[in-house]
Formats: C-alpha cells, structure tokens, sequence
C-alpha cells in the first residue's frame, strides 16, 4: 500500500506506480479508491513532467532523431519548414522554428508540438 506523498525520487515514483495498477486492476473500484487514483495520477505526472522536461533532447535534436528514425532526408521536411534555405537554416540553428513550422513539424514527424516548443540555442553570428 503506497502513502500518498510527493514524489521526489524513482523509487517513490515506482512505487506510485504499483499502486496506481493496483487500484486499476480494482473491477468494481470505491470512490475513495477512485479519488486515490486520481491523485496517485496526478503526482505520477508532475514527477514525471519534472524529470523528464530535464531529459527531452532540444527541438532541432527532435527533429533530427525524428528523421533519422523514419529514413528521412531534409528534403522530406521541406513541405514543414518552407523552403529548402529555411530548412537549412533551422537545422543548422541560424533561425528559430515559427510556430507554424512547429505545428507542421509536429503532424509530419509525430512530435508533440510542446517538445518542439522548448528554446533552444541559435548560432550567434560573430560580430
């Protein structure tokens, strides 16, 4: 049986976890024990949002890991980013993903659109 806590480390978080299958597997689950799912799933998530938002490569490594999964070439995102310069320019971190570009991006390469909207470094021109 887990005591509802704050989930500060992977151990806590493993062990919410267990009792959130537990209370699951529960066919003909109480109100109490409905409540307690509720709240085991939202400090799971905001554990898992806090580790996990350290994690997340940045959009442009996304992107790239996205393509080289799926075979795809530069030229495959094109259509997503505008024109064969821009997709030059964002893959290389000389422009920003638009936020058009992101939803784009996001459809094409099945990227939650929150990942491709965390900043990212851009190339400084010297000077």
């Amino acid at each position: 049986m887990f005591d509802l806590q704050i989930i500060r480390d992977d151990a806590t978080h493993e062990s919410a976890l267990t009792e959130a299958e537990r209370l699951m597997d529960i066919p003909d689950r109480s109100d109490t024990d409905t409540k307690k799912l509720e709240l085991l799933g939202f400090l799971i998530g905001r554990y898992e949002e806090a580790t996990l938002l350290d994690e997340l490569p940045d959009p442009i490594e996304a992107i790239e890991a996205m393509m080289e999964m799926r075979d795809m070439t530069r030229r495959d995102i094109e259509p997503a980013i505008g024109s064969r310069a821009m997709t030059s320019l964002v893959l290389n971190r000389h422009r920003a993903l638009s936020k058009e570009m992101i939803r784009r991006l996001a459809d094409l390469l099945h990227l939650p659109e929150g990942l491709l909207l965390q900043p990212y470094e851009l190339v400084r021109k010297a000077g």
